[in-house]
């Protein structure tokens, strides 16, 4: 796929989109190579049909899924919980930094639990909790905005009342405002929001420290409100309820998701071919036919010119007060008469109409039906693959960032917004409009070089000089009145619903107080009580901490200070409204092995915890512990003078905040600690696409201030008034730490040497880029300079778990990237050079078949060493991946003090890499 701006894919008359510029790459991906004139035509309205119509199918699916798994139609579904890396697919896409909460809205009077009016009730906001509560039509357009960035009138002190009005109502098209009479007679006027297709979408982000139980607990009850006091949280009722009791009552709400197999499977994925789907393109439309029957695309209207609608509607005119457009007002997804009949010419061939709905021409032959699949695969993979492009960043463009700041979240009707609308859809089924939020992404450093986890990386925040004098704290490090935060993601290339967030992030508990207590019960489980972000849904592999200290844990079977899984759970209900009483009966594993997918990318959701501990000890015995906070995240809810927590975002000398990417956690400052994928278990193909990130800043309310040099994030990309996020600056190659390994001795050596030894570390210098390197090497340039020639000795462990009788050797090299002699990892001979440059060869480093050999091995201080292994299948490999057979990876770096290696060739069947793990236990001088 060629990687340019969605613009180019248009045609040049703006008709259509560029086809002739996609079918060399069709040609190559389907095989399909001497296409007739009938194909062209099936592949040109195939590619446009599935372009326009992927939010509609996307929409369709989800209501019919999440209304089975969440809450009902109608309803909120308010998750005690923040997103994590246990969740599977999601829309929106997975946020860990605030708490969300959705609803889908039929407004089509089709039956006793729909209706053409629905009161939504925003709860009076007194402490300023910042949310925003967008709502969505079934083609992805934002059509309202709710909150505090541009509050209704009187919202601080008492709830507001909104009646959201579909299509079929009497006060769509005209009302602002309707004054509802209730059946005692009392009179309440409120605005009316204009929801322009039957049913539509409600998802509200509201602002919390999810790395804080406390903060956590009280936007619990800011949502929820209180089923004792009239008018508290977000609220939904019907017009004809809401006449009955003059007011929209309080419901419980429904916090868990439950899970559906059936839901899944029918609604959970666009249809791609498989053995039970070989006809995906032809389900694809007969959901969009559905959707289309549901969801009639909407009429533009006729209004008085110069008509503008209330500023909580939106429209292209408001969704970026930088760069608005100017228009008279439409409904977003409206279209006029004209525009309808140009799609339907263009769908005909297909059989798809925007009035009529689809059917598959009946005269098509086995060819024709190849040719609308083969198409229709290739414009998911087309979609995939250029939203995967454009999210990347450039170098030397606003400091590597991609920033979509217009025409996102509302999308006007031409061809280039219906493919951003489309990759929108793709990437995680809707955005916000910039005035709301904007959320830049960048998968690249300052350099160019793609983000892995191989390397540590820094993104240092200076304390801004430009800011107002609003006196908001969260604008002394981003340009946003709401919130910002930086996240970390795994990029899934080729999947159709968003990134994931990672397993890693549970391995900084900076954030994660020991505070729970949980007692043996006489079948050797753990009780406890349920805590408030407990998400049912994902229960197995919810993570928690064990105490500092072995007075912590009277339960026998446990470690101090140690990570478990949640092996299996028995949920402990309780009759009391808030669900406090509630409790859980645990079985822990130590282990977690995710699911990985043919691409070697671990699948968020899914895997499964080891084998289960069996725990002993009288009955009562106590263990003390802490869930864990993934700490997937970080931003100015952690910040200091915003946070009420204990534990905030570390500050520099000079004002400024440096986070951390890695890994492996840092030597200081573990708050700042935002961990990056690290590869665990069996099944990963490819270590190096495993290791890749994404890293997302959020910015919510965005300042619109340019005025005396002062930057804007909704300011154009191109301009100089843009705000960019600081760059991702790369650090040091992680890799064994053996400035951590010296032994008493050596240490008190090395700083008689250089007394500022250790003072700072070594992965802050930055070490040439390599995309095929692993950590998998011992470094003694890290020494002074000084000890130079003086002999080293490694002590180690050496674990053997393969049938391979292997050797382990060590050669030197030149640098990281691991030249020897000029001679490059990718050059033909160097591994013939490397293992005829290794040390001790009549001693390799060996183990018997389940078993563990300590030992000792010379090296020389100021030298940098690598690992080649000879299999015993008479195959070698070193920890460069293109000195390898396939440019295979078969080293992976599993802690600061070892490395583990596969011993099969492409990996074999398990892709474990530990048939051998090595570890470097104290290093003497």
């Amino acid at each position: 796929m060629s990687s340019f701006a969605w613009s180019d894919y248009v045609s040049a008359d703006g008709s259509g989109l560029n086809t002739d510029a996609l079918l060399e790459d069709f040609k190559n991906s389907s095989g399909i190579t001497d296409l007739t004139e009938t194909d062209l035509e099936i592949f040109r309205s195939t590619v446009e049909a599935t372009v326009w119509s992927y939010p509609l199918e996307e929409t369709h699916r989800y209501f019919n899924l999440n209304t089975i798994t969440q809450a009902p139609r109608n309803q909120l579904f308010k998750p005690d919980f923040a997103a994590s890396w246990l969740n599977k697919n999601s829309a929106p896409a997975p946020n860990a930094s605030l708490l969300y909460m959705t609803s889908w809205l039929d407004l089509s009077k089709r039956g006793e639990d729909s209706a053409n009016e629905l009161i939504l009730q925003l709860p009076a906001n007194p402490d300023g909790n910042y949310y925003v509560l967008a709502v969505l039509d079934s083609y992805i357009n934002t059509i309202g905005s709710f909150g505090p960035r541009d509050p209704l009138a009187g919202a601080d002190d008492a709830p507001q009342y909104v009646l959201l009005a579909g299509p079929n109502s009497i006060h769509y098209g005209s009302d602002k405002s309707a004054t509802i009479t209730d059946d005692q007679g009392g009179q309440t006027t409120m605005p009316v929001l204009q929801v322009d297709t039957p049913r539509a979408w409600i998802t509200a982000r509201i602002n919390t420290n999810t790395l804080d139980p406390t903060a956590m607990a009280a936007t619990r009850t800011f949502i929820n409100g209180d089923k004792d006091e009239v008018g508290t949280g977000f609220q939904l009722t019907t017009l004809d309820q809401f006449k009955r009791d003059g007011t929209v009552p309080y419901a419980k709400p429904i916090t868990q998701s439950t899970s559906s197999d059936a839901a899944f499977d029918a609604f959970g994925a666009v249809p791609t071919l498989s053995k039970d789907q070989p006809n995906p393109a032809k389900e694809f439309f007969t959901q969009v036919s559905r959707a289309l029957a549901l969801n009639p695309v909407p009429a533009q209207q006729s209004r008085d010119p110069g008509h503008t609608p209330p500023p909580y509607q939106v429209w292209i005119d408001n969704q970026n007060v930088l760069q608005n457009a100017s228009r008279e007002y439409q409904p977003p997804s409206a279209l006029g008469t004209a525009r309808k009949d140009q799609l339907n010419r263009r769908f005909e061939t297909i059989g798809l109409n925007l009035d009529t709905g689809f059917t598959q021409p009946s005269s098509w032959t086995d060819r024709e039906k190849e040719m609308f699949d083969a198409s229709y695969l290739f414009t998911l993979k087309f979609l995939s693959k250029a939203t995967d492009a454009l999210v990347k960043g450039q170098e030397g463009t606003n400091n590597g960032w991609s920033i979509s700041n217009k025409n996102v979240g509302v999308y006007p009707n031409d061809w280039e917004s219906w493919l951003v609308r489309a990759g929108v859809a793709v990437e995680g089924a809707a955005a916000n409009i910039p005035n709301d939020a904007v959320y830049p992404t960048t998968e690249i450093d300052a350099q160019g070089n793609a983000l892995t986890s191989t390397y540590t990386y820094r993104i240092a925040l200076p304390k801004r000089s430009t800011t107002t004098d609003s006196g908001n704290p969260v604008e002394l490090y981003g340009p946003a009145k709401g919130f910002w935060a930086y996240t970390i993601y795994q990029p899934n290339p080729g999947n159709n619903y968003q990134p994931f967030l990672i397993e890693n992030a549970i391995r900084n508990t900076s954030y994660s107080p020991i505070n729970a207590t949980a007692k043996l019960t006489i079948d050797g489980k753990l009780r406890t009580k349920t805590p408030g972000n407990w998400n049912s849904g994902t229960a197995k592999g919810t993570a928690l901490l064990t105490g500092k200290s072995q007075s912590d844990i009277a339960v026998e079977g446990l470690d101090p200070d140690t990570i478990y899984y949640v092996k299996d759970v028995t949920e402990l209900g309780s009759e009391t409204e808030t669900d406090e009483d509630d409790e859980l009966l645990l079985t822990l594993a130590s282990e977690y092995q995710p699911d990985y997918g043919s691409n070697g990318i671990a699948i968020g959701g899914q895997g499964s915890p080891g084998e289960a501990i069996q725990l002993s000890g009288p009955r009562g015995s106590t263990l003390s512990f802490g869930w864990i906070n993934p700490v997937a995240q970080l931003g100015s809810n952690q910040q200091k003078g915003i946070s009420s927590d204990e534990i905030t975002l570390q500050t520099e000398s000079d004002g400024s905040i440096n986070l951390s990417l890695s890994n492996l956690a840092p030597q200081s400052n573990l708050q700042n600690w935002l961990p990056t994928p690290l590869v665990t278990g069996s099944g990963s193909s490819d270590l190096e696409a495993a290791s890749a990130f994404q890293v997302m800043a959020r910015f919510y309310w965005p300042t619109s201030d340019i005025s005396d040099g002062a930057k804007s994030i909704l300011a154009n990309p191109k301009s100089s008034d843009v705000y960019a996020p600081p760059a991702v600056e790369r650090q040091g190659l992680n890799r064994i730490h053996t400035w951590d390994l010296l032994s008493s001795a050596a240490e008190a050596q090395v700083k008689s040497s250089d007394p500022s030894f250790g003072s700072t570390s070594p992965l802050d210098t930055p070490s040439p880029y390599s995309s095929e390197v692993v950590g998998a090497l011992i470094d003694l340039t890290i020494l002074p300079d000084a000890l130079d020639g003086e002999v080293a000795t490694v002590n180690y462990s050496y674990s053997r778990n393969a049938d391979y009788d292997n050797q382990l050797f060590f050669y030197a090299i030149d640098d990281i990237t691991g030249t020897i002699n000029g001679l490059s990892p990718g050059d033909r001979g160097y591994l013939k050079e490397a293992w005829s440059q290794r040390l001790e060869a009549d001693t390799p480093i060996v183990a018997d078949r389940d078993a563990t050999r300590e030992g000792t091995i010379e090296l020389t201080a100021g030298q940098l060493y690598a690992p080649i292994v000879m299999t015993g299948n008479a195959q070698m490999f070193t920890a460069y991946d293109n000195a390898n057979a396939r440019d295979y990876r078969h080293f992976n770096l599993i802690s600061k003090s070892s490395f583990g290696f596969e011993d099969q060739i492409g990996g074999g069947d398990d892709h474990d890499r530990n048939d051998g793990i090595f570890t470097v236990t104290s290093i003497d001088l």
